[in-house]
């Protein structure tokens, strides 16, 4: 019995320890009409039946930002480079640094609340990753009584064997890993039994301007919608737009999304998003299921974002929900790649490197970069009180790769939990300015603005209880957003 509390004991310490400048690519408003064309795709999936064919009027394109617009943007610029005291100044003082725990956009007494119901004390914290853990500790209690002479169960013996695969993975510290759900972890064993070869490195051509992002359309309704953002995008200077799919979602139903795009010369990206409730982890999918929607949708796509999009960034967990940022195992990712690249070998790869400020860890990074990625995606530093040249100093020069800069507006979650004052068009040109900024930098080949506030791929319970702070939650679903209405 001593040596079994000793033998947890470890299991539970080890489980807690875990310049030279280019121009600015400007941005110059244009008029586009557009028309679906019909479609080229033949499905894999016979089964499914498409949508009925929609009829769509185009929408009014000259709704972009007028020259004042973009002087009163400007403005809030110049307000926020005035504030930085010296040049290694990451944010401005006394602005949102990427922290929703930030005073100037709650009252004092809701923030307190906000730290005390989210970051509890060390002991309550303790006693979560302690219950978090325990269904593992609980089934390996059981391996002990392989060196005893009791009898292991047929279950905890195959449970300890794919312990041996998974031991150290993110996928072996959720709490599914436990012997009610061996039928699903034997199913990806194999996967993590695998070896992979890296990727043949792919460049992205510099300029590229992305918008996200589109979920599988669920009606007629949502589709001519999203075709009426994309004629407000294209009018607002983006390229490209970002498809993300989520657990048990039917891809098929991107088939004439992605006909509608490439009609429009629009080139497009994808993305794996997990559960979108966050109930089940980004590993609940099923491999045989997921292999089949990246390949289905490789074959379309032009790019692919290998460093993960809401709940599959990597990251760290900021609150009892278990599903909430992990960094995704590099086997899972391999096997992605191994997937995607079969399917279309010429396929762009887009990695991740996020930055995080919050109030329990400090000036944290964050990485999932596949060798030979085409690029990174940066994460948290497009926001108007950034200072742009000291976040590439420190934080993305060091990795020697070209990158997309993430954009999101004057500050994060700016349309749903204190809406501002600014009109559509001031704010998407304090967007557009921003995204001119990041890519006058060198190494910097394009942007992806999302569009809207990134409240829906926030975690509510990481931010407060039920998320009673929140003032409405926006969507960055194009198939729901009313950018194109005036």
């Amino acid at each position: 019995m001593r040596h079994m509390l000793a033998f947890l004991s470890v299991v539970l310490v080890a489980s807690l320890a875990h310049a030279q400048k280019v121009p600015t690519i400007p941005f110059v408003p244009q008029v586009v009409e557009f028309k679906a064309e019909s479609s080229s795709f033949s499905p894999l999936n016979t089964a499914h039946t498409p949508l009925a064919p929609t009829t769509h009027t185009p929408a009014k394109s000259d709704f972009v930002p007028t020259q004042a617009d973009f002087e009163f943007a400007e403005k809030l610029f110049v307000a926020a480079e005035k504030m930085f005291t010296n040049n290694e100044q990451l944010f401005a003082p006394g602005t949102a640094e990427f922290t929703w725990l930030d005073s100037a956009f709650m009252p004092k007494a809701s923030v307190f609340t906000t730290k005390l119901a989210t970051f509890t004390p060390r002991i309550s914290e303790f006693t979560v990753t302690l219950a978090e853990y325990a269904p593992i500790l609980q089934d390996f209690a059981a391996t002990m009584l392989a060196y005893s002479p009791f009898e292991m169960t047929a279950d905890g013996k195959r449970l300890l064997e794919y312990w041996k695969i998974f031991r150290g993975t993110d996928f072996a510290r959720r709490p599914t890993f436990r012997t009610s759900h061996l039928e699903h972890i034997e199913t990806w064993a194999n996967i993590y039994s695998a070896t992979y070869q890296p990727i043949k490195r792919i460049p992205i051509p510099k300029g590229f301007r992305i918008i996200a992002e589109i979920h599988p359309p669920k009606n007629n309704a949502q589709f001519e919608n999203m075709q009426r953002e994309i004629g407000w995008a294209l009018a607002n200077g983006y390229t490209d737009a970002l498809l993300t799919f989520g657990l048990g979602e039917d891809v098929t139903l991107f088939d004439r999304v992605i006909e509608f795009l490439k009609s429009q010369k629009v080139r497009v990206w994808f993305a794996y998003v997990g559960d979108r409730d966050r109930k089940q982890n980004l590993y609940g999918i099923h491999p045989s299921r997921y292999a089949e929607d990246l390949a289905y949708l490789a074959e379309r796509c032009d790019g692919f974002f290998a460093g993960g999009w809401a709940s599959t960034l990597p990251g760290v967990r900021l609150s009892a929900d278990k599903m909430y940022n992990y960094k995704p195992d590099d086997k899972f990712v391999g096997f992605t790649l191994q997937t995607i690249r079969n399917a279309n070998p010429d396929i762009f790869v887009l990695g991740a490197m996020q930055y995080f400020q919050g109030e329990k860890v400090k000036d944290a990074v964050y990485t999932s970069m596949p060798k030979n990625q085409s690029g990174f995606v940066v994460l948290n530093f497009g926001v108007v009180n950034i200072n742009i040249a000291a976040a590439i100093k420190n934080y993305v020069a060091p990795h020697n790769d070209d990158y997309v800069a993430y954009i999101v507006g004057q500050h994060y979650f700016w349309n749903s939990w204190k809406k501002n004052t600014y009109t559509k068009q001031q704010n998407q040109a304090l967007r557009t300015l921003l995204e001119n900024k990041w890519l006058a930098k060198d190494r910097c080949i394009g942007t992806i603005t999302t569009a809207n506030d990134e409240s829906e791929n926030a975690d509510p319970r990481a931010i407060g209880e039920n998320g009673k702070l929140w003032n409405g939650k926006t969507t960055n679903n194009l198939c729901e957003t009313t950018w194109h209405v005036k």
